[in-house]
């Protein structure tokens, strides 16, 4: 029995005999290896964004705008949302984002 190749998305996938039957060849198992890593870095790419975003939004409130540990911060203008990632330029946002490496005392 002949090998199987399959065209896909991600180029011919080659097998030993057929698809149902047959084994990957080595190079079909890298580039599948290689498909698998790049869409895990896609999606931890999506899932880190609003991570990264809320860092984001702490970095402009507390270097941009002057805001303390503790305030809250309200934008409301286009201009007070330049430079953060996933703003809305219609929407206002209030936000505060203490510093859990800051040392509070009890009731503070």
């Amino acid at each position: 029995m002949t090998g199987e190749t399959i065209d896909t998305r991600i180029g011919k996938l080659s097998f030993t005999h057929d698809f149902a039957n047959g084994y990957p060849t080595q190079e079909t198992v890298e580039k599948l290896f290689d498909e698998r890593d790049f869409q895990r870095a896609c999606q931890i790419y999506l899932w880190a964004l609003p991570l990264v975003a809320l860092a984001e939004f702490q970095h402009v409130g507390q270097s941009v705008l002057g805001a303390g540990d503790t305030d809250v911060v309200i934008y409301e203008s286009y201009a007070d949302k330049v430079g953060i990632l996933t703003a809305n330029a219609t929407m206002p946002y209030i936000i505060s984002i203490p510093d859990p490496r800051q040392d509070r005392a009890a009731g503070d």
